[in-house]
């Protein structure tokens, strides 16, 4: 927690942290979202050698709200030291029967065939849980997953204001003629770097506006030196067009479809 907080103090972090772990991270995972909930948005841990519960720790109740993806292979039947008691599978299952029990936001699996191993059906339950914790998309920066079925208490989680299940306009990334995602992301990340290092041309960040508007974008890592300059180029655009009083119709139009997602406000329209 003190690194967290200074980290805080030099770079812009949320105030909250998503932790993935698994076996002995798994354990330090839940654990401390049971301790320090209120630093918390999401938990993904998986086969861990220990849980909280049977004198190991306790399950609190003030993390319930917090969505918990949780998961054992069901070959993973070994104790994690000898004097434990019990192996992982068994552990794991109490452990998951003690939040259902006080109705915590969870989705829990075990996995035919896996032993002490990240299966790909953990990754998925990792990815689900970031989702839904951050409102951000699992899969990759612009690319989200499938909620499953099986979580349970979804209703405790707050719902965030960029959650995934909103209505999105950002329509160029699913245009027919858009990059896949992870191109796009590569395009982005170059993008970013580059307003990072100078300053861009405004016909040029119009342009770029134009195919990749900041709704799909903006909440990147990384993108504040960007975002900064497509505003500027944005105001200046509109400025321009109002002085030569061509704010209207169709260039009116073309202004409000690339600056989606800028936040401009309308002092800024003279």
């Amino acid at each position: 927690l003190k690194l967290f907080k200074e980290i805080g103090k030099t770079y812009r972090v949320h105030d909250k942290m998503f932790i993935h772990g698994f076996s002995g991270g798994s354990q330090f995972a839940h654990r401390f979202a049971m301790n320090k909930p209120k630093y918390v948005c999401g938990i993904s841990a998986h086969s861990g050698g220990t849980w909280a519960t049977n004198g190991y720790g306790r399950v609190s109740s003030s993390a319930k709200n917090i969505p918990f993806a949780v998961s054992c292979g069901e070959k993973d039947t070994g104790k994690s030291f000898g004097t434990a008691p019990l192996g992982r599978l068994d552990w794991y299952r109490v452990y998951e029967k003690a939040i259902e029990r006080r109705k915590y936001c969870y989705i829990g699996k075990t996995w035919p065939g896996v032993g002490h191993g990240m299966s790909r059906g953990a990754k998925n339950m990792l990815q689900q849980c970031f989702q839904l914790a951050t409102g951000l998309p699992g899969a990759s920066a612009t690319q989200k997953v499938e909620i499953s079925p099986d979580w349970k208490n979804l209703g405790n989680i707050p719902k965030l204001s960029h959650y995934p299940d909103e209505p999105s306009d950002s329509s160029p990334v699913t245009s027919s003629n858009s990059p896949n995602p992870k191109k796009l992301e590569r395009i982005l990340f170059a993008a970013f770097a580059k307003a990072s290092e100078k300053t861009i041309e405004d016909k040029k960040l119009v342009a770029f506006l134009g195919k990749y508007p900041a709704t799909i974008w903006k909440s990147m890592e990384g993108s504040e030196d960007l975002l900064k300059q497509c505003k500027g180029a944005a105001d200046r655009w509109r400025a321009k067009a109002i002085d030569v009083k061509k704010f209207n119709g169709s260039i009116k139009k073309r202004f409000e479809k690339f600056s989606r997602g800028l936040d401009l406000t309308e002092a800024n329209a003279h």
